[in-house]
């Protein structure tokens, strides 16, 4: 069910079946919106322990797959991807729609972000990446201090790879709009894409089993390259026996979080 409806963002966003909230917002049909809904709940409840200062993934079913927290042990991290999520533009739903559950509320100190797969199967690549700049805008205004790692869309093979033109073209556009926000603010460009590329420009097929999503062996290499942004600031760690943060580093409100 939930890589069927990445399928459905992917190759079929139509107007049929589009469900609207009470806000207007667009959803795919209504059990998406009620399975989105449901995903934003537990965010929610999540939150309400989360600590501060921690790292943050967001993105969409090819982050949700990501399992960070046994990639990353003794590091505070969240996951907050969403199966067949988008960006968000115009008054269709997406990661800037839920910036508040799955960032802002976190306080964190680092949002790594990949997203956009589902955007380019939807509309332009210029319409993309222009919504993709305005979602950077709003991360960084509210979060001025965060170091925010945006990570290439990934390359796709099989029934999939038609999308890659695009994809190069929207990750060249994302170089340059990082480029030009990194005068101003602490944005990085990460380029996973040629780490998962093979000789012909697809993506290689020991790191996915649909052309799309990650294998197992695709989440290791992603885990592998980003290693060392994530384990650069020992302070964003706790124990692998899941010691309060507590007894490690005293009241975390002391450092001024």
């Amino acid at each position: 069910m939930a890589f069927f409806l990445n399928f459905i963002s992917l190759l079929s966003f139509s107007t049929t079946g589009i469900y609207c909230d009470e806000n207007n917002v667009k959803y795919f049909n209504e059990s998406f919106y009620e399975s989105y809904q449901a995903k934003l709940s537990l965010f929610r409840a999540e939150n309400e322990n989360a600590f501060p200062g921690g790292i943050v993934f967001i993105g969409n079913s090819i982050t949700q797959g990501f399992d960070v927290k046994r990639f990353f042990p003794g590091v505070i991290v969240y996951n907050r991807g969403i199966v067949g999520d988008q960006l968000g533009i115009g008054d269709y739903a997406g990661v800037s729609k839920r910036l508040g559950e799955s960032c802002f509320d976190l306080d964190p100190v680092a949002v790594f972000l990949m997203i956009g797969i589902n955007d380019i199967g939807a509309r332009p690549v210029s319409r993309t990446a222009t919504g993709y700049a305005s979602l950077l805008k709003a991360i960084l205004d509210s979060l001025p201090m965060v170091e925010l790692y945006v990570q290439s869309v990934l390359p796709t093979s099989g029934d999939y790879s038609g999308l890659n033109p695009s994809v190069d073209s929207l990750n060249s556009l994302l170089q340059e709009i990082v480029d030009e926000m990194s005068l101003l603010y602490y944005v990085r460009f990460i380029d996973l894409s040629t780490q998962f590329k093979d000789s012909t420009g697809r993506l290689k097929s020991d790191y996915s089993y649909d052309g799309l999503h990650l294998s197992q062996s695709g989440f290791a290499k992603w885990a592998e390259f980003i290693n060392p942004l994530i384990y650069k600031n020992t302070f964003f760690m706790i124990s692998s026996d899941s010691t309060p943060i507590e007894d490690l580093y005293g009241n975390w409100q002391d450092y001024g979080q």
